[in-house]
């Protein structure tokens, strides 16, 4: 039997050694939930035009709400990094948690990595047949240096799924958008087989998603 989890949900180019322009455009994040049942998805993100030397790229040691040094990297393998014409870029992991991108030139980066979710009991991602929660702190990396651009979210889910977060809803859907990346890391989504409520109370808008089924244990008294 399932365990229950409930989640509320509220509402140019001169080349520069030294320092980067950002470029005003979106992040776009995709995460490709097509191993559900090995705990694993597939993420992707697109990072727009930097005229840095280098792009860092950081996965959170805390989570959201939960304040402390985790190693939450540790679910992370595969990590690619390419430019905007699909060449490999050299990297190095730099630190836990970061991953520093060497560019020649200026250019968009893309980054796709294999992610790890069967964490359950720390509500920080968790992936299986039936569901996906996503704590944004532990799935989607982002740069320093596009941290406050807007951000896309879509998600490949299997049929049949739903899928719920605080953030504004895209396109389509299985697909979010978000101000920025700090909008987005205090944002989970909850997609799967589950059951959503919405309701008002003292004059705002809530919505409940239950996944699971209720384990009833009969009273004593």
């Amino acid at each position: 039997m399932k365990p229950t989890s409930l989640a509320i949900l509220t509402s140019s180019t001169l080349f520069s050694m030294c320092f980067s322009i950002p470029s005003f455009a979106d992040v776009d994040y995709h995460i490709d939930i097509n191993q559900p049942v090995h705990h694993l998805a597939q993420v992707s993100v697109s990072f727009p035009k930097t005229t840095s030397s280098q792009l860092t790229v950081n996965l959170p040691v805390w989570r959201t709400g939960r304040y402390q040094v985790l190693p939450i990297a540790d679910g992370v393998r595969l990590f690619n990094a390419e430019d905007a014409n699909g060449k490999a870029l050299p990297w190095t992991r730099t630190a836990s948690g970061e991953w520093t991108i060497d560019l020649t030139k200026p250019t968009a980066v893309s980054i796709t990595y294999q992610l790890h979710a069967n964490e359950l009991a720390d509500r920080l991602r968790h992936i299986d047949d039936s569901h996906a929660y996503l704590d944004a702190s532990g799935v989607f990396m982002y740069s320093p240096e596009f941290r406050q651009q807007p951000v896309n979210v879509d998600l490949s889910v299997p049929k049949g799924w739903k899928s719920f977060s605080g953030m504004d809803k895209g396109a389509t859907a299985h697909s979010f958008k978000a101000a920025n990346y700090d909008v987005l890391v205090d944002s989970p989504i909850e997609t799967g087989i589950n059951q959503h409520f919405n309701f008002e109370a003292n004059g705002r808008d809530y919505d409940v998603v239950f996944w699971g089924k209720a384990i009833m244990i009969p009273s004593k008294f």
